[in-house]
């Protein structure tokens, strides 16, 4: 009967510790995975959001900026965050729309605390898990701009947006 030798397992030791990830490189492969942004709230959920007032009903969701010059407007979904408060989140989608012809803009994000719910981590799990969500923020700003006033409502990967606002500014 044959036996392996020390230097087959050797061998084999080595192959299979060359071949296993490093975390380093599975980060690198996916930049924006975990990536955080700390976003200043300014309409926190449970009220009227600036510009949009033409319904009595107020947000659900918390409103906020990310930058300090070029600001990226951000719902920020959970909890109640107080008017004023930074708070670091994790982008998993981007929500566009025009109004008035005038596109609007926003960036979808979890609370970094939230950002391990499984069913919005990125943006394929959010958009799969998540139509009476995406339908919910949808309609009320279509309610919000009035009949006709509100078109070419699209949900997107975060990353186009976040690009452009990398280039612009610094929104770490």
């Amino acid at each position: 009967m044959n036996h392996p030798s020390k230097a087959s397992f050797f061998f084999l030791f080595i192959l299979l510790w060359g071949c296993k990830a490093d975390s380093s490189t599975v980060q690198e492969s996916n930049p924006q995975k975990g990536e955080y942004y700390t976003a200043t709230v300014h309409t926190p959920a449970g009220e009227q959001l600036e510009g949009y007032k033409s319904s009595t009903i107020p947000t659900f969701f918390n409103v906020g900026q990310i930058g300090s010059d070029s600001k990226l407007e951000t719902i920020v979904l959970g909890e109640r965050i107080q008017k004023n408060k930074k708070v670091d989140v994790i982008p998993i989608a981007m929500f566009e729309f025009q109004k008035d012809a005038i596109d609007q803009k926003y960036l979808v994000c979890l609370p970094t605390d939230l950002s391990e719910n499984p069913i919005a981590q990125d943006f394929q799990a959010f958009m799969s898990y998540n139509n009476e969500l995406t339908l919910a923020i949808e309609n009320w700003f279509k309610l919000q701009c009035g009949l006709g006033h509100c078109g070419g409502l699209d949900w997107k990967f975060p990353h186009k947006g976040l690009l452009k606002h990398h280039i612009d500014n610094n929104l770490h």
